[in-house]
């Protein structure tokens, strides 16, 4: 086939892979194009292509270009003409592994690839995915079919980092998502709403949360939020549906709300994906907390805004240190621990002078003054003993002060 992209002209044959929209050629070692089936072209495709390629710019500077696969270069069948587009070049990110290839294997209890991920890392890998799908979305670009076919992990930098791909099947601008989508990761709420004229969801930032949100419990659990072993036996489309996930099961009111449907549920085979939960509870409980809210309570927050107010990750702390009020908490955080630090001084001292007037005698009539100041000697002048006299100009002390620590 040949191919007219930025003005040079390309053959290629052998794709590196491909989907139900098209398939990936090799243009060099730093870039690839998409080309689309024939029967997945039209007008409103190719126009999203040339509105994505010329929004290339503006989305490398907004988000960069490590972590997203945006669309460059029209591609163009033979010549360069609005009836002859039939792809994009993106950049080629070579050597990064497909999400599904390093999720947590359950019968080995490691993650696929060896060595690659521990625990901690996978924790750090989810927070980073939220954070590219935080991004995105203040550019106003939703995923839409967010399936982990469609997530990179590169492991070229110190640390594994996540690339998202195949950016121009989403919802950009005036431009709905394509049609297709994973039927496993798709938000209930979507599906309610039914599909638009042209055969596609309208999706949201919230869609995508939930769709991400399935797809990190899987990475992390090793099992789909929404598969547990029941009698009688159900699917994950049916059980996301009705919202029966095991998380709800064993950390919420699940296994009543399974009762009422008429379905048992079974401990002994989900077993291992209650270990990996309360694993992830006791490194993480933020994180364990977030797919609660996502699977029991129905909510559809990005993670990172569940992250503290001073934490970096959570998109408002930059207002946050900006504004002052981080400057303001800080000092009142000091403010009341010199207070408390003064009140343990004060109260010691305290301790200390009651046992030296233990020692010395005088405790006794101090609490005889004491009760007699307050029942009977209100009105009435005394002469302060000797002892005590000569004992509060030795050690500079108030005899009130003395009163109340009595």
């Amino acid at each position: 086939m040949e191919l007219v992209i930025n003005n040079y002209r390309y053959s290629v044959s052998q794709p590196l892979g491909g989907g139900g929209e098209g398939e990936i050629y090799p243009l060099n070692n730093d870039y690839v194009v998409k080309v689309y089936h024939s029967d997945m072209l039209n007008d409103e495709r190719q126009q999203k292509v040339l509105s994505l390629c010329n929004a290339y710019q503006s989305n490398m500077s907004q988000l960069g270009g490590d972590s997203f696969a945006f669309p460059q270069y029209e591609a163009y069948e033979n010549q360069a003409i609005f009836q002859s587009i039939v792809g994009f070049s993106m950049s080629y990110f070579k050597n990064c592994f497909p999400l599904p290839d390093l999720n947590y294997d359950l019968n080995t209890e490691q993650f696929r690839t060896a060595g690659k991920f521990d625990d901690r890392q996978a924790i750090e890998f989810i927070y980073q995915m939220f954070d590219l799908l935080e991004r995105l979305h203040k550019s106003r670009i939703v995923l839409g079919d967010v399936n982990p076919n469609n997530i990179l992990c590169d492991f070229s930098s110190s640390k594994p980092k996540p690339v998202f791909i195949d950016l121009d099947s989403a919802q950009f601008g005036q431009f709905y998502c394509a049609p297709a989508f994973s039927e496993d990761y798709i938000d209930p709420l979507v599906v309610q709403q039914g599909k638009n004229p042209n055969g596609s969801y309208m999706y949201s930032s919230e869609s995508d949360v939930f769709s991400l949100s399935c797809i990190s419990y899987y990475f992390f659990c090793g099992s789909h939020p929404f598969n547990l072993r029941s009698r009688p036996p159900s699917d994950i489309v049916e059980n996301k549906q009705r919202g029966i996930s095991l998380i709800r099961c064993c950390r919420g009111d699940g296994v009543n709300y399974l009762h009422s449907l008429g379905i048992e549920y079974l401990p002994k085979p989900n077993e291992k994906v209650e270990k990996r939960i309360e694993t992830l509870a006791n490194l993480d409980k933020n994180l364990a907390d977030f797919f609660i809210s996502v699977f029991v309570r129905n909510e559809r927050d990005n993670l990172v805004y569940s992250l503290p107010m001073n934490d970096a990750r959570n998109p408002r702390s930059a207002f946050f240190r900006e504004s002052g009020f981080g400057d303001v908490i800080e000092r009142e955080k000091k403010k009341r621990e010199m207070a408390k630090l003064e009140n343990l001084q004060k109260n010691s001292k305290k301790q200390i002078l009651s046992h030296r007037l233990d020692k010395m005698g005088i405790s006794d009539i101090l609490s005889k003054l004491s009760g007699k100041t307050k029942n009977q000697l209100k009105k009435q002048f005394y002469q302060d003993p000797v002892e005590l006299t000569l004992f509060l100009n030795h050690y500079g002390l108030d005899c009130k002060e003395l009163f109340q620590s009595v």
